[in-house]
């Protein structure tokens, strides 16, 4: 059984949370339970996702991400993926989502905040990742 850990913590402006573990399709509807369920207790405009501790990532957690990006653009808010590991670095970068989410290395920490450039309406990307007709 694949199992993943979450761990939160109210980081002044942001509420980060850390992920460790396998991202895949059985752990993926209740991340991103967890995680919508985060962005509406905590009032913070950035939801920051560390994720230093994830050693697999598949399209379903993929998927994930781009809702959450999703719903929190349509409530003014910002995600944040911090410090991905080099198999989710490359996984994010190889599908070409590193030019949709924000996603931020260890030694980017300076980068100016995204809030100000944020999207009107969500971006057209998350249709073809959220949903299959299988």
């Amino acid at each position: 059984m694949n199992h993943f850990v979450l761990q939160v913590s109210d980081d002044g402006p942001a509420v980060r949370l850390a992920v460790e573990g396998e991202i895949d399709m059985a752990v993926a509807p209740r991340l991103l339970d967890f995680l919508l369920c985060a962005a509406e207790a905590f009032d913070h405009h950035v939801i920051s996702l560390d994720m230093k501790g994830v050693t697999f990532v598949d399209s379903s957690g993929l998927a994930v991400l781009v809702e959450v990006h999703e719903r929190l653009c349509q409530r003014r808010s910002h995600l944040v993926v911090e410090n991905p590991a080099p198999v989710v670095a490359q996984v994010i970068a190889l599908t070409g989502l590193d030019t949709f989410l924000d996603v931020r290395a260890a030694s980017d920490r300076q980068r100016p905040h995204a809030l100000d450039v944020l999207p009107s309406q969500p971006g057209p990307l998350a249709s073809g990742l959220l949903h299959s007709d299988t």
